[in-house]
Formats: structure tokens, C-alpha cells, sequence
């Protein structure tokens, strides 16, 4: 078997190369499809709340609603264009939400908080897979998918910690446990060997460490808490975990005797190409 890994596309996608293709038996991606126009204004509000964690500003509010619902509808068209082209290659795409595919509920804004992945993005493709919080059969494997996730669950750093109240450190508390026993059951429920497809890396590895110096965090681990609970508790079932999300990483790890894929930055041209034999991997191919 013959799989291609693709990591962030941002609204990038500059193709796979025709021998790569050749007996591809399917691509599988891990979200962040849409451009990211938004993200300058993210980033500085992030900045803000760092020097005052009590900040209520929201990213759309820098800019006004009209200009920033103008982005998002450009973040939308191009997330729709790179699904297609992913879709075109005709062969089985096995995908999940990022947290830049515009799924989550939880913004204050009402047309921001719109689940577009669902509504608009995925719809019509004969060739691509949703396996957000699904299981989803693949030949003799099967593919578990938690999509979305961006940051560790719970705050794991003081001063994010700081940011939230009480009530709001214990809802993100009670939707990690939600998140954790829905994920933990569909790895109960597969009898097959499991490809894990999360957005996020696992946290606390080499893979999930912010180097970029001009990051609110840089330095520190901000991978997936959930993510790396599954590997930890189902490193037996897992054939390999794929994720992306950390841009400036592109390399694998073993945790707990399991591969550990960060897919990297696919808007720069990156993919995986990994050989499976049996039930073991017999190569895996970083390309750039």
C-alpha cells in the first residue's frame, strides 16, 4: 500500500509529482484547506492578550466586521479550490477539519461561528473522505480522525491559563474529557490496525515545539493533549499517527514504539510519501 501525506495547504497547493501518483492508493490529509488571510489579525491579538490576559478584543474587530467577513469568504473559496484539485486525482482523500477550516461554534461572532467545513466545503466530492471523529474502513486498516485542535486542550502554561476564568478553565476541562472518551471509543471499537488522523501533533515531542521566534509561545510545546493520551493508551493498534498544524516541522518520532508523522507546511510544496508492507511500514519519504 501507498499513501500520501499532506500537511497545512493554507490556500497553496502546488501539486504531486506524477511518480509519486503512480499506485498512490490514497492521499490523506490533515486539514487547513482555506487560506489564511485571517491570520495576521489572529496572531496579533494573541499578542495583545499576552501582555494583558484579560483582553476581550476579537481578531474582527482590528478591522471591522465587513472587511474581515470579506477574508473569510477568500479563505472559504480557496479551501473549496484545494479540495477539488484534491478531489480531481480520483483516487480516495481521507481529510479532517483544521482549525482554520472554519468548524468551530465558538466564536462570539455569528457568521464566524457557521460549521462551513460541512456546510460548503466538502459537500459534492465523490473522492474525499470526512473522518472527523469518525472511523472510517480503508482496505485491511481503518482511519480514526479528530480534526480541528490547535493547542493543548487544558492550558498547560501559566499565562493562558491566566486568560481564562473559573468557568471557562473548566468547560475547555469537561470538553477534553468529552473529547477524549468520544476518540478513545472509536479506537475500542476498531478490531483493525489504525492509521490516526489528527490535525494536531501529539504534545510535549520534538515535533510540537514552537521555534519560531516571534511566536507569544515561542519555546514552548503546543501539541495535542488527546492526541498523544491515544497514542500512549492504543500504540498497539495504531499502524502510524499523522499529523501537522507546526509549520516549522517536518520529520517523524517514535512515542510509545508508534510513527509520529508531522506532515509539515504543504503550502510549501511538502508532502509524505509512506510504503506500507503488511501490517508495517517499510519506507517513508519526506518531499519537498
Amino acid at each position: 500500500m501507498k499513501l500520501i501525506l499532506i500537511g497545512d495547504l493554507h490556500g497553496t497547493f502546488k501539486g504531486i509529482k506524477k511518480q509519486d501518483l503512480k499506485n498512490c492508493d490514497a492521499i490523506v490529509s490533515c486539514g487547513d484547506f482555506c487560506d489564511a488571510k485571517t491570520r495576521v489579525y489572529k496572531m496579533k491579538i494573541l499578542f495583545m492578550k499576552k501582555k494583558d490576559p484579560q483582553l476581550k478584543t476579537q481578531w474582527f474587530d482590528l478591522i471591522g466586521k465587513k472587511k474581515a467577513w470579506n477574508l473569510i469568504k477568500n479563505d472559504l473559496k480557496t479551501g473549496k479550490q484545494i479540495l477539488n484539485k484534491l478531489d480531481n486525482y480520483n483516487i480516495p482523500v481521507y481529510i479532517i477539519p483544521g482549525n482554520g477550516d472554519y468548524c468551530s461554534k465558538e466564536h462570539g461572532w455569528k457568521k464566524e461561528s457557521i460549521n462551513y467545513y460541512n456546510k460548503s466545503l466538502i459537500k459534492n466530492l465523490k473522492n474525499v473522505k470526512n473522518c472527523h471523529n469518525k472511523l472510517v474502513k480503508f482496505g485491511k486498516f481503518n482511519i480514526i480522525g479528530y480534526g480541528i485542535n490547535s493547542s493543548p486542550e487544558v492550558p498547560q502554561l501559566k499565562e493562558y491559563k491566566k486568560g481564562l476564568t473559573k468557568k471557562e478553565l473548566i468547560k475547555r476541562k469537561k470538553e477534553y474529557i468529552k473529547q477524549l472518551r468520544k476518540t478513545t471509543k472509536l479506537f475500542k471499537k476498531s478490531k483493525k490496525f489504525t492509521i490516526f488522523l489528527s490535525h494536531n501533533v501529539p504534545h510535549n515531542t520534538k515535533i510540537d515545539k514552537i521555534t519560531w521566534k516571534k511566536s507569544p509561545a515561542y519555546g514552548k510545546h503546543f501539541g495535542s493533549l488527546v492526541t498523544r493520551k491515544i497514542i500512549e493508551k492504543f500504540n498497539k493498534k495504531i499502524l502510524f499517527c499523522v499529523g501537522g498544524h507546526m509549520h516549522e516541522h517536518f520529520a517523524k518520532i517514535r512515542l510509545n514504539g508508534v510513527i509520529c508523522i508531522n506532515s509539515g507546511a504543504g503550502y510549501e510544496g511538502k508532502y509524505v510519501v509512506v510504503d506500507v508492507d503488511g501490517n508495517k511500514i517499510k519506507k517513508i519519504e519526506f518531499v519537498e
